[in-house]
């Protein structure tokens, strides 16, 4: 249709999207359960929402250069995704677009990018994700945030000190960490019961 991919029909196993395509239509590839990578000519500006979702087999993708956003739930459940590359022109990231990427350990983003969240979520604890060559913070729901409060019992990392404080189920000697520059909630407060001390690095 134009300059418009539609749909990518199951049975091919890699894929190179032509260089006359400028989008890629909403669940263009969808459930393609055969696909195992992914590269572009370079032309395409434009990924629909759900274009990858549930390709249960796709390991590689070379993202178009000339992407700057990658779209809702464009990843989601890609279980077997370990390498997404040409990131460099990413300027926002969408919510679920890498959900459930089980495989997933790396990714590298520019500076720039901005996120709706959660993006992660489902993701594996290993997964580190670099903004600009800085770690960011990925709590347990898949939610990015540029800030965070550490658990220096376990390492688990937390958007907001209530949910750092929520997921503390005993009262052992606990330290959360909080990065610099943190803003603590409005009208927070902790229980005097409670075994925990607040580090602001």
């Amino acid at each position: 249709d134009g300059n418009v991919l539609m749909f990518v029909p199951q049975g091919k196993d890699t894929f190179e999207v032509p260089a006359d395509v400028l989008k890629v239509h909403y669940k263009a590839m969808s459930d393609n359960t055969n696909l195992t990578s992914v590269s572009f000519a370079n032309a395409t500006t434009t990924l629909d929402s759900n274009v990858f979702k549930g390709c249960t087999s796709l390991k590689t993708i070379e993202l178009p250069s000339q992407l700057t956003t990658i779209p809702y739930s464009a990843f989601y459940d890609c279980t077997a995704l370990t390498t997404v590359s040409n990131l460099e022109n990413i300027k926002s990231i969408n919510q679920f677009a890498f959900n459930n990427c089980t495989s997933l350990r790396e990714l590298t983003l520019p500076a720039g990018v901005g996120f709706t969240n959660p993006v992660f979520g489902g993701c594996s604890d290993e997964l580190e994700v670099t903004k600009g060559g800085e770690k960011i913070v990925i709590d347990p729901n898949g939610n990015v945030t540029e800030l965070g409060v550490t658990n220096q019992t376990t390492n688990a990392m937390y958007g907001s000190l209530s949910d750092a404080i929520s997921a503390v189920t005993d009262n052992k000697p606990v330290t959360l960490a909080l990065n610099k520059d943190f803003n603590v909630e409005s009208g927070f407060t902790i229980e005097a019961d409670r075994n925990i001390t607040i580090d602001l690095n």
